[in-house]
Order: structure tokens, then sequence, then C-alpha cells
């Protein structure tokens, strides 16, 4: 199946092939055991938590979100035609990247597949999703213990798998550039997710074990730890003697096993739980012989999970991975470990400390690989094994960036006092505290237990996985300490819940159906999402309410800003009135605080933080004629960008995308526009600046450097929808960025030669002629261009990852061959879309409004990332060139676009007609078939369904000389793989 085998509308044959395409996360599926004993057992991305999911995989057009979460009637979301399925909400943009290591093993989802067994049988198979552009990823394979696929979940016959030398790869052990001896360990952790899989078996051979990768809230997932072995860590990976593990009986070992309504026991099971990602711990042995000990990543609203927290080590950090010396961590009380505080080369003493406070996310293991890609990568995605990183737990006010990864000098980040950096400001000034309180360990998840609300009525209630140091959360602990879950969203009862005094709302308390009154409560920290809440508006009346991570679109919300000191959400997105928001003074812009419809002012109050997504903004357009005004991501680290931190508390949003007048944004002489624009090689003088702002990612550029010196240089990560961003463009060697999205004349950027939008272009070697090429590839989010139409009207245009939402965007798709985005979302119009021929979907081609018959349209493959191609500027040459989703740094890749009708849509999902795309020649492109040293001949092999990831196998060309091989997943860099492929099926 495609990455996610989504949305095929006829996708059926599919699923009638032999060797069932299983979704990344087929998860929750109320029957889903059917799934298993069917042979074609779809499982969506995360087919999450769906109620009545089962007739999902009967219903033609299901949509599933990537979280598909939170619907409290998402049962008829299913069956609905239109349903929304976000591909990648998570990590998608970033598991490209992954992906450019040669000889690495894994499928991507590697999950469940009834006869995949034969896979396993095969040396050297597995690799992991990501383990991609390991820098020595080589090794890791000559390693003897390399840990499993990223998801090689429960394959029935997966122990051998560990038994094969090189096979298993860690799902983020990407780019460890010595990260060879991690394999040498003895105890090296199990892969990320290899789940169940060493006597797993059985697991598969049962009927109703949910071996989703999320198995949360499986209404009668009970039995599942009844089941003997059968539930591993979702990550549980590696535990070189982890084997008893399984032994155990009812361990509870899910990625999520959350929200099991009988979960209670699970925890009353010793050496059940396993921490989500509690990998390589090399002395996490003990951690197991402890009673109750971990709960699981998500053992998350354990209907009676309240003594889980009554136990005194029971809180183990979401992904205490692989800490050398974390052992201590279980023996103390309230150790707080950052999300994905991960292999810290300094972040020992982290663990000694107390109270430190994990990461707000430290999300998205996914990101974290690229971090050890680069030699002075040394950062986690949330500023993880920063070199320096050790000062700062010693420092107060250090936040951490969101992403303040791998900044070769990025460690005065933390010395420098206002910074905010962690996506949720997290370790906000006086967070410390927190730490004091004991049990306060928060679930990662602990999301939508159906009957959790009783949680919050316990006195240790754990914090959001997000609810973290609040600039005055302080109180909050002193309170009850009645922690809401991270994702505590959309609980059926927990209205109450906020009636309580100070209780923490959930990381994504989003669309709670009656979670209006929450609000009403004094200090309710919102939810991450607290977004669109039908009835939110007063939420904002509260004094020091936090607002959710994405308190998006809350239709009512405007009133929000209102209030002093509230902390916008992450995403207050969109919200229709939030005009009014900047006037409050210190209001915290939500991290995507998108598309406010009257933001403009917002630049114009002092402490305002812009939203993440500051994004399309209708009049934004002043924000830029603010002085310090930050425009990247994280405009971070900007050669020049010191002045910024200079102006007191001004968080620029993530993607101050759009701006509707931000053209001179461009004519500001360096500003940091890329979104990636990190660790440029030459881009230490940026550290040298106290404190500059870097972009988001600006990653690793090798020949960036230039793109500073450029008066127009990079336009901000999503510098979207600049109302006149087009002479941006008509800049040579202008990067665009990340998101170059909506850009209101942005028209003539296509017909401007040079104008590479690409994804990431970032880190191309050569990128510099990719400009010069015509048809430019469009940005992974060239999304919501208001006249962005004429976009497609060019023909081989390759529509950006997101191209969203585009008011005007239908006419886009009525041009030929015109690649729709990754996540053309929510098109207004976006109905007629589907009505253009060969349109591919996006890869989150999500909640399109009318997108049911986006389906209908034929073969247009959208690449995810079609990012930095070296000689990618042919590509466009060619007519209905799918690109790949992340055909990204392919060595030899251009000749793969050579190749007609070649399917590379990152999910090429639920194609209503997709089957006779494999009757077309020159098969489906796997996800991410990027960088396969000699894929050229792949496409030259008629039929051959490449798999999701068929990327970078090293002797992978014969692998399309078979013809119609079902590839797996990630069958990937199989060492030697060869004779895999030579077997026909």
């Amino acid at each position: 199946m495609t990455l996610l085998c989504l949305r095929a509308k006829n996708s059926p044959h599919i699923l009638e092939t032999d060797q069932q395409e299983m979704t990344l996360l087929c998860l929750r599926a109320k029957n889903s055991p059917l799934i298993l004993a069917t042979d074609h057992q779809e499982m969506t991305l995360l087919y999450l938590r769906a109620k009545n999911s089962p007739h999902i995989l009967e219903t033609d057009q299901q949509e599933m979100t990537l979280l598909y979460l939170r619907a409290k009637n998402s049962p008829l979301i299913l069956e609905t035609d239109q349903q929304e399925m976000t591909l990648l909400y998570l990590r998608a943009k970033n598991s490209p990247h992954i992906l450019e290591t040669d000889q690495q093993e894994m499928t991507l989802l590697y999950l469940r597949a009834k006869n995949s067994p034969h896979i396993l049988e095969t040396d050297q198979q597995e690799m992991t999703l990501l383990c991609l552009r390991a820098k020595n990823s080589p090794l890791i394979l000559e390693t003897d213990q390399q840990e499993m696929t990223l998801l090689y979940l429960r394959a029935k016959n997966s122990p051998h798998i560990l038994e094969t030398d090189q096979q298993e790869m860690t799902l983020l052990y990407v780019r460890a550039k010595n990260s060879p001896l991690i394999l040498a360990t003895v105890q090296q952790e199990m892969t990320l997710l290899y789940l169940r899989a060493k006597n797993s078996p059985h697991i598969l051979e049962t009927d109703q074990q949910e071996m989703t990768l999320l198995y949360v809230r499986a209404k009668n997932s009970p039995h599942i730890l009844e089941t003997v072995q059968q539930e591993m860590t979702l990550l549980y990976l590696r535990a070189k003697n982890s084997p008893h593990i399984l032994e155990t009986d009812q361990q509870e070992m899910t990625l999520l096993c959350v929200r099991a309504k009988n979960s209670p026991h699970i925890l009353e099971t010793v050496q059940q739980e396993m921490t989500l990602l509690y990998i390589r711990a090399k002395n996490s042995p003990h951690i197991l012989e402890t009673v109750q000990q971990e709960m699981t990543l998500l053992c998350v609203r354990a209907k009676n999970s309240s003594h889980i927290l009554e136990t005194v080590q029971q809180e183990m950090t979401l992904l205490y991975i692989r800490a050398k010396n974390s052992p201590h961590i279980l023996e103390t009380d309230q150790q707080e470990m950052t999300l994905l505080y991960i292999r810290a080369k300094n972040s020992p003493h982290i663990l000694e400390t107390d109270q430190q406070e994990m990461t707000l996310l430290c999300i998205r293991a996914k990101n974290s690989p690229h971090i050890l890609e680069t030699d002075q990568q040394e950062m986690t995605l949330l500023y993880l094994r920063a070199k320096n990183s050790s000062h700062i737990l010693e420092t107060d006010q250090q936040e951490m960036t969101l992403l303040c990864i791998r900044a070769k000098n990025s460690p005065h980040i933390l010395e420098t006092d206002q910074q905010e950096m962690t996506l949720l400001y997290i370790r906000a000034k006086n967070s410390p505290h927190k730490l004091e309180t004991v049990q306060q360990e928060m679930t990662l998840l602990y999301i939508r237990a159906k009957n959790s609300p009783h949680i919050l009525e316990t006195d240790q209630q754990e914090m959001t996985l997000l609810y973290l140091r609040a600039k005055n959360c302080t109180h909050i602990l002193e309170t009850v300490q009645q922690e809401m879950t991270l994702l505590y969203i959309r609980a059926k009862n927990s209205p109450h819940k906020l009636e309580t005094v100070q209780q923490e709302m959930t990381l994504l308390c989003v669309r709670a159906k009656n979670f209006t009154h929450i609000l009403e409560t004094v200090q309710q920290e919102m939810t991450l999402l607290y977004i669109r809440a039908k009835n939110s508006p007063h939420i904002l009346e509260t004094d020091q309410q936090e607002m959710t991570l994405l308190c998006v679109r809350a239709k009512n919300s405007s009133h929000i800003l209102e209030t002093v000191q509230q902390e916008m959400t992450l995403l207050c997105v969109r919200a229709k009135n939030f005009t009014h928001i900047l006037e409050t003074v210190q209001q915290e812009l939500t991290l995507l605080y998108i598309r406010a419809k009257n933001s403009p002012h917002i630049l114009e109050t002092d402490q305002q933080e812009m939203t993440l997504l500051c994004v399309r903004a209708k009049n934004s357009s002043h924000i830029l004629e603010t002085d310090q005004q930050e425009m990247t991501l994280l405009c971070i680290r900007a050669k020049n960008s010191p002045h910024i931190l200079e102006t007191d508390q001004q968080e620029m949003t993530l993607l101050y995308i759009r701006a509707k007048n931000s053209p001179h944004i461009l004519e500001t002489d360096q500003q940091e526009m890329t979104l990636l624009y990190l660790r440029a090689k030459n881009s230490s003088h940026i550290l040298e600046t106290d404190q500059q702002e870097m972009t988001l990612l600006y990653i690793r550029a090798k020949n960036s450097p230039h793109i500073l010196e450029t008066v127009q240089q990079e336009m901000t990560l999503l510098c979207v929808r600049a109302k006149n961003s087009p002479h941006i463009l008509e800049t040579v060697q202008q990067e665009m960025t990340l998101l170059y999205i909506r850009a209101k004349n942005s028209p003539h950027i296509l017909e401007t030669d040079q104008q590479e939008m690409t994804l990431l272009c970032v880190r191309a070697k050569n990128s510099s002629h990719i400009l010069e090429t015509d048809q430019q590839e469009m940005t992974l989010l060239y999304i919501r261009a208001k006249n962005s139409p004429h976009i497609l009207e060019t023909d081989q245009q390759e529509m950006t990852l997101l191209y969203i939402r585009a008011k005007n965007s239908p006419h886009i798709l009525e041009t030929v061959q015109q690649e729709m985005t990754l996540l053309y979302i929510r098109a207004k119009n976006s109905s007629h879309i589907l009505e253009t021929d060969q349109q591919k979907m996006t890869l989150l081609y999500i909640r399109a409004k009318n997108s049911p018959h986006i389906l209908e349209t034929d073969q247009q493959e959208m690449t995810l990332l079609c990012v930095r191609a070296k000689n990618s500027s042919h590509i466009l040459e060619t007519d209905q060139q799918e690109m790949t989703l992340l055909c990204i740094r392919a060595k030899n890749s251009p000749h793969i676009l050579e190749t007609d009708q070649q399917e590379m849509t990152l999910l090429y999902i639920r194609a209503k007609n997709s089957p006779h795309i494999l009757e077309t020649v020159q098969q489906e492109m796997t996800l991410l078939y990027i960088r396969a040293k000699n894929s050229s001949h792949i496409l030259e092999t008629d039929q051959q369904e490449m798999t999701l990831l068929c990327i970078r196998a090293k002797n992978s060309p014969h692998i399309l000389e078979t013809v119609q091989q079902e590839m797996t997943l990630l069958y990937l860099r199989a060492k030697n793989s060869p004779h895999i492929l030579e077997t026909v099926q």
C-alpha cells in the first residue's frame, strides 16, 4: 500500500491483494480483529480511535485523519465521504528527511502484514521508517543488535528479524554519526517500535489483538492485556533483555495502550508498564523489575489509572530513551524527563536534577533523526543532545525552542533570559517549583479516557503533556495538582473537570462539545489545541487562562485576547474575531495564530507573542512594518536578528505566513526566511550574534551561506501569502520558504525561471540551478495563494505540499496535471479540484469540504517534498511525472522524473481510480523512493509497486526489475535485499 493507502475510493482491489496493505496505525478499530484476520487488512495511517471504524474499511471514501482524534461523533466521519485524514499531521513533514541513508532496512510500517513473514526471513531487510540519512548509518546495519524497523510491529514471524544481523534500525536511530556503539551496547533497546515482536507472533494470530501504533482507546482492548506477551510498548525497542517483558502477562506495551477502558490492571501487573520509548536505557532493566513502573507512553485515561499516579516512581518520561545514565531517573521520585530528552550527550545531569521539566513535546522522534545527521546536529527535536545543553537546566529561564535543534552553537540561546523556545512556552521562568510537586507526572497523551473525568477530580492528576512551565503556572502546582492530560480531549463527560479550580486544560482540550465552562473557571489552562470549541468564546474572559495550543479557529474566541496575560494557544489560528487579541498586553500569540482576519495590530502590541503560524493574517501587512517583528517560524538566530530579542518578548509566529502586505519583508536585507535555515554550514556567525533567531529548520544547507548574503534572502518560513511577495522570486537565488504559501500575487512566481520553492530547498548541494529550472518546484506548502490559480495554469507545476485552502484555488485543478498540495486541505472551493483530471490528492488532502470528488481525478501524483533533487530541474520537464513524497536528495533520482506517469505521491492514497495506476507502466513510486543509488531502472520496470519508502536500497535497482513485486512499505536499503525482489510475487 502507499504509505497510508488512504482514501483509495476504489482501493478495494488493493486490499484484495494477498500482501495486504496495512496502514501505519490502523488504530483502535473496534472490530480490528477481523482486520488482522482478513487478507486485505487495511490499516489507516492512524486509523485512530474510530469507534465504529470497521465500516471505514468497508466504506470507499472514508477519510482517516492523521489523528482523526477526538471526533465526538467520529464514526459518521468515517461514514462520510469527505472524511478528513491528515496524512502525517504528525511528523510527516520531517519524516522525509530521514530517508537519506543507503542500506537502511525496514518498512516504515511493516506492520502486521499477514504474509509478511518471508520478508522477515530475508536478511537485513528491516529498516526503520526514518532510519534515514544516517551519515554513517551503514555500520548501523552492520551491528548485530540493530533494532527492528520503525514500526516493525507484530510481524507474525518477526522474531528472526532481530536474529538478523543488520536488520534493525531504530525509528530515529538516524544519522547518529557514532551511533554504532549504541547497537554495540548490550542492552540496546529494541527498535523504536519493535513492538511485541520477539515473541509477539501470536499477537497476529490473536483475533482482536490491538496492535495499532497508538492502540489507543480500544473499546474492548482489555482482553489485549489479558493476552500473554501481547502488549509491547510502542517503542519498547531494543531492550536486549526485554524478553521477560513479553513473558510477563498482560504487559501493557502498546505505544498508546491508551484509554483502555479496563486497562487499570495493567498498572497492577508487575513490569507491565514500559515507557512509550523507554528505550535503550543502558541500565533500564530494573525499571521493568519495579512494580507498576512505567505506564505506557500514553497509558492514558485508563479508566482507573488514577492509582498509577499514586505510585511513586511510576512516571516515566514520554520517551525516556537511551539515556546512558537514565537509571537513577526512575530512582528519583519527581524526575521529569523531557519528552524526548534523548541521547543528550551531556544530558545525564538533567536526570540527576529533581525538578527537571520535560520539554513540551520533545516531540517527533521523527525530527530527532535529522539531528543525528549533521556533525553539529547535536540537538534533539526539542533541543536535544545540545552539545552544551547542560547549562540549559542550570539556567532558570532557558526556554528551549520548539525545534531549537541542531544549532551548532545554539547553547547561548538558553543563556538568554526571555527566549521563548519551547513549542509551548516550556520551562517558563517560574516553572521550576512545578517539579517540586510530587507525582505530577502528566501522561504524554492522557487523552480522551472515556471515563477519565474523575482523573481530574483526583488530587495528583497528571499535568498535561504541554501544560508546562506556563509563565505564571506556579500556583497551578500549588493547587490540588489537577493536571489535565495532554490531550484530555473531548472527554465525553469531561465538562465538570473544568468546574474544578485551576484544572489544567488538556493539551488538546479541543473541540470539547461542552467545554465552554472550562474557561469560566479561573486560571484554567487551555488545552494545547483547545480549538474550535463551539462555545469557547468566554474562555478568554477568565484571567490568565492558558489558551490551548491550537486555540484555533474558535468560532467566538475573539474576546480571548481581551483577557490579560492569556496565553494564546499554540495555534490560536484563524480566530474569526481575534483582532483585538493583540490589543491586550503580553498576550501570548498562539503557535499558529494563523489567518486572524484582523490580526494586523498584533505587532503594535509590545509583548505579544506572535503565533506559531501567525499566518494568513488578512491585514497583517503592518506587522512587517513593525521593527523587530519576527518573521521566520523561528526566524531564529538571523544574522542580524539580535535586535529581535531586544524587543520585549515579541515572539514571531511560527509561520508568520501570508502576511497580506509582507512584501517589504523581503526588501529587508538579512531576513531569515527559510523554514529550516538551520545549521547552515556557515551559519556559525548566526550563533555568534547574541540573540539571532534562526529559522525553524533552515537546516544544514551546505552552500546556503550566500542565501543570507543576498538582499531578499530567504523568504520567511512561510513568508506565505505575501500579498506583494512576487518580487521575492524575481531575485535569483532566493530560497523559497518551506511554505511559500498563498502569496496573494504569487502567480508571477511561477513565471519566473529560477523560482524553486521546494519544501526544504534545503541542503541541496547544487540547489542553485534548481531555481534556474523553468517549472520550479512549488513550495512544500505553496498554499492558499489567494490568486495562485494561474500557478496551476502552468503545465507541470508541482503543487505545494499543502497547497491548501486557496481561496480561489478551484481553477488550479482545472489545469492539467497540476499536482495537488500535500495538504490541499479545506479549500473553500476545492470541490472542483477533483473534477480536474489526473489531480492527485495531496498528502493530507484533508477536510476538503468537497474533497470526495478529489479521488475522481485521474493521475495526478504529487510528492510531499520533492525536495533537493540534485538534478530535479528536468523533473518538471516531464509531463505527468509524479514527484516522490520526498524524491529528495536522490543521488540519481533525476531520471526518475523522466519516466512518464510515475506514481510518486507520498500517499498515493485512495485514488478513486487508482487501480489503473498500477496498470500504468513505471509503477507506483514509493512514498519516499528517494536517493536510491541505482534507482534509475526502477522506473523502467513495469507495474512494480515501489514500497512506500523503497528508498536507498543499496542494491534495490533490480528490485524493480521484478514484475509486480509487492515491496514492503519501507523495504528499504536491504543490504542483501536484491534476491528478495528477484522472487516474483
